[in-house]
């Protein structure tokens, strides 16, 4: 379709090495497989592909205003159904201001594997092996697809450059994470710039080894994919979960869960965390469902790419001590803010956080 790749990145990693790397990661999920896909189940038909992307280096510069929180004090106050945890902190005001040069941001070009919401894909897999060495990149040359397949670039640069702009921002964001490391308890910014100042696209085919299994369940089937990034044997996969099997070891799990709750009760023990018990068959559920499906695994953009920072200035200005906080981080922090991450992932992924904080602080008790 005359969508030439201006460089290639060659295959690294070989068929074999793949295979192995595809079984080990289905291997250690077989438990809790689908018995069709475990019996159809076979690295035979892996294909090494060339998918089309989007290399983009850009140069910026990013100005931050608002407040951060240290924490100076954790405490608890009570006993037993009363005890309740608080926390003093300072509040500074926050600026940082710099130039920022991304090197090497890459995105999807193909229209079927960018489209991460399709519930009949999982091409999420896909994104989750990024990054690429893509400094290593050569020349185009048509020589290095032979005895691959490839799929064609059908998005030009006006399809993506609001999601280039998007991440360029997240990526910003977070590199000013790295001058925040004293604002234990996060940082709200109020005023955010982003001014993109000058951008470098090049299209590339990047090589992929990839596994893909069709189920089918009535009507509704759901392609998974296993991948393998054919240069840093990044692997990343979902596979098809024999539902009844897990819900009823979740079952047994939250049963166990129950019986230790009221052990722990029935021992006189005045400690208000036995209740974590209660959610054991839940946690159980997602944890497993989790592990086999990998539907949040995603390219972490802006943790992963690389990135240079320049003409830093930071201001630092203390406010106020406040007293007897009742909230573990800053209240409206959004440092870590990802803007094209579904606000439901983002929900589940601070909820998380928030459950796995709470057992540490019980056990360390």
């Amino acid at each position: 379709n005359g969508a030439v790749p201006d460089v290639v990145l060659p295959f690294k990693i070989t068929k074999e090495e793949a295979q192995n790397l595809i079984n080990t990661f289905v291997k250690k999920r077989r438990f809790f497989a689908n018995p069709r896909f475990k019996k159809e189940f076979t690295t035979e038909n892996i294909m090494g592909v060339y998918l089309p992307y989007m290399i983009v280096d850009a140069n910026a510069h990013a100005s931050y205003t608002g407040q951060g929180e240290h924490q100076t004090r954790r405490y608890t106050v009570g006993s037993g159904d009363n005890e309740r945890t608080y926390y003093d902190a300072d509040l500074y005001n926050v600026k940082r201001d710099f130039d920022i040069e991304i090197d090497d941001l890459t995105i999807e070009s193909n229209s079927d594997k960018i489209n991460t919401s399709d519930e009949t894909k999982t091409n999420n897999i896909i994104n989750s092996i990024m990054p690429f060495d893509t400094e290593n990149c050569v020349n185009w040359d048509s020589n290095y697809i032979k005895g691959y397949t490839s799929e064609k670039r059908d998005i030009n640069v006006d399809d993506v450059k609001n999601v280039v702009y998007e991440q360029c921002k997240d990526i910003s964001r977070f590199a000013a994470n790295k001058t925040l490391t004293f604002y234990d308890r996060g940082v709200r910014w109020s005023d955010e710039r982003f001014d993109l100042r000058g951008q470098r696209w090049k299209s590339a085919y990047l090589p992929v080894w990839l596994y893909s299994y069709q189920q089918k369940k009535g009507e509704k089937s759901l392609l998974h994919y296993v991948a393998v990034n054919a240069r840093t044997k990044e692997t990343m996969g979902s596979v098809p979960i024999h539902k009844p099997k897990l819900f009823l070891f979740s079952i047994l799990v939250e049963i166990l869960g129950i019986f230790l709750t009221l052990f722990t009760y029935s021992s006189n023990d005045d400690s208000d965390w036995p209740w974590v018990f209660l959610l054991a068959g839940f946690v159980f559920y997602g944890i497993m469902y989790s592990r086999y499906r990998n539907k949040g695994a995603r390219h972490h953009h802006e943790t992963e790419t690389k990135t240079n920072m320049s003409n830093l200035k930071q201001e630092d200005e203390f406010v106020k001590s406040k007293k007897k906080l009742s909230n573990a981080v800053m209240e409206g922090a959004n440092n870590r803010r990802i803007s094209n991450v579904k606000p439901k992932t983002r929900y589940i992924d601070q909820l998380t956080e928030r459950v796995e904080d709470k057992i540490k602080d019980n056990f360390n008790k």
